[in-house]
């Protein structure tokens, strides 16, 4: 008895060769044995396979059979449409003799499945069977597996990180990215949230925050709707700052601060800011000298003031003679104001002032004092004027001397109850050169206050009272109390 032999099975993948061998034994001796005979090849979608059967021919009975004899292969039911024999019959030479047929085909797209067929060989020749009688294939085709390329067990087509394993497939945003992939996979969030910047008029107002992103800070892009109000800086890092530099009140308002990291939803925080006003502050108040003159424009009134809010405009109020009306309105500009005023009569004057900024801000009241002085005469006759170079009143020791002034206020009036004094200071101790006088006969004043003889203060002083040395000379002052002014002339005696 011959083996026949189903040699080889061979399936070809889309993408490799796969060599598969199955061997399938018939036993000649029993015919029933031999046409059981089975191959079982596998393949892939696009993959081909290849079964080859030896055949050899077997005496039914005691008779030979005339050789050469025909025997005919076909395919039967189940088989593929693509599938085919590589001959359709084989001319056997003997019982010896041994021919191959082969099956095969490649499976095309959408074949997947199970085929199950016989290879069944006929003859017309008597006493003589095929051998084997028939095999049956039962042919696997399998679709391809889907491609992996990171090997997580997630096909490269449904895996939503298909270059890095990530099994899991977490995917924070819900977009087309798995975390493992995703350089953008969380929202901002807010960090630091900023408080609100406010305080006056010049000073910085300034307030800062931050934001966070799980992808990384600097993932963020920071902006605000703030305008042109301040100066908005955006850190690079999640955190930013804002700040405006104020010379005036800022009317309260609100600025938003956005983050985006260009995907997600953005995240925002607010603050408000604003400036109050401030008062001026007046620093000082005066008229620069203690005394001035009768005339026109004749006080000059400075006032040093401060303001932080130096966008401001200011008015000065005054009250030139602080009886509490302000008659007096004058625009001021940082950091002083002047102005004049006339005072028109002689004596000591108090001006009341207060500046106002175009807000409504209002400094405390400020004063300043000045005096005017009256016109006060040299000392009149009998007594020259030495100090305009006229030469010195000699007077007889013992004898009165009458001191003579004349005042007028500044309007030309003489004023009659002011408090003039004469004082005289010890000068040379001999009779000085100068002028002898005609010795005046009035009786000496008592005390040294001069009285008011119209139009004159007068006092007839005794020459006794001022020294002990008949042979002398002294300086004679005149004052005016009100207003410390002084005239003085000098004198002398002889025997």
């Amino acid at each position: 008895m011959r083996l026949p032999i189903v040699r080889r099975a061979l399936a070809l993948a889309a993408t490799a060769l796969i060599l598969s061998t199955t061997a399938v034994l018939a036993d000649n001796l029993d015919d029933t044995l031999a046409s059981g005979s089975v191959a079982n090849p596998s393949i892939l979608v696009g993959g081909a396979f290849s079964t080859t059967i030896d055949y050899s021919v077997d005496k039914t009975g005691s008779n030979n059979t005339s050789f050469p004899a025909t025997v005919t292969f076909a395919l039967g039911a189940g088989a593929p449409a693509w599938a085919s024999l590589d001959a359709t019959s084989r001319s056997f030479a003997g019982y010896a003799d041994v021919k191959s047929i082969t099956v095969s085909g490649t499976a095309p797209s959408g074949s997947a499945g199970t085929y199950t067929f016989d290879v069944v060989p006929t003859t017309s020749a008597v006493n003589l069977n095929p051998n084997p009688a028939k095999v049956t294939i039962t042919l696997t085709v399998s679709a391809p597996s889907a491609p992996d390329g990171d090997s997580d067990g997630i096909p490269d087509s449904s895996d939503n990180c298909p270059t890095v394993a990530n099994a899991d497939q977490t995917n924070t945003d819900g977009d087309a990215l798995g975390d493992a992939c995703d350089t953008n996979s969380h929202a901002p969030a807010l960090g630091t949230a900023a408080a609100d910047a406010k305080g006056n008029e010049g000073a910085t107002l300034s307030t800062s925050g931050s934001f966070t992103d799980a992808d990384g800070a600097a993932s963020l892009t920071l902006s605000a709707d703030n305008g042109s109000v301040g100066t908005f800086t955006d850190n690079g890092n999640g955190t930013w700052s804002w700040t405006l530099v104020t010379n005036d009140d800022v009317a309260v308002g609100t600025i938003t601060v956005t983050a985006d990291d260009g995907e997600h939803a953005t995240t925002s925080d607010s603050f408000d800011y604003g400036a109050d006003n401030v008062a001026p502050s007046i620093t000082s108040a005066s008229f620069g000298t203690a005394s001035v003159s009768c005339g026109t424009s004749n006080a000059s009134l400075t006032v040093n003031f401060t303001d932080p809010g130096s966008a401001d405009t200011w008015t000065a109020y005054i009250d030139w003679d602080n009886d509490g009306t302000f008659e007096s309105t004058v625009a001021a500009t940082l950091p002083s104001v002047t102005t004049s005023h006339t005072y028109g009569s002689a004596g000591a004057h108090t001006a009341a002032v207060y500046i106002v900024d175009d807000d409504g801000g209002t400094s405390a009241t400020s004063t300043a004092s000045v005096t005017v002085n009256y016109n006060l005469s040299a000392i009149l006759q009998p007594i020259n004027n030495t100090r305009v170079g006229q030469a010195t009143s000699l007077f007889k020791y013992g004898s009165t001397i009458p001191v003579k002034v004349e005042v007028t206020d500044c309007d030309g009036s003489h004023p009659t109850g002011l408090d003039l004094r004469v004082t005289w200071r010890q000068g040379l101790s001999a009779t000085p050169v100068g002028t002898l006088e005609v010795t005046p006969t009035s009786q000496a004043d008592l005390g040294n206050q001069m009285r008011f003889s119209d139009p004159l203060y007068v006092l007839q002083l005794n020459s006794k009272k001022t020294t002990n040395d008949a042979s002398s000379g002294i300086t004679v002052y005149v004052t005016i109390v009100s207003t410390n002014q002084t005239v003085d002339a000098n004198i002398g005696f002889k025997p």
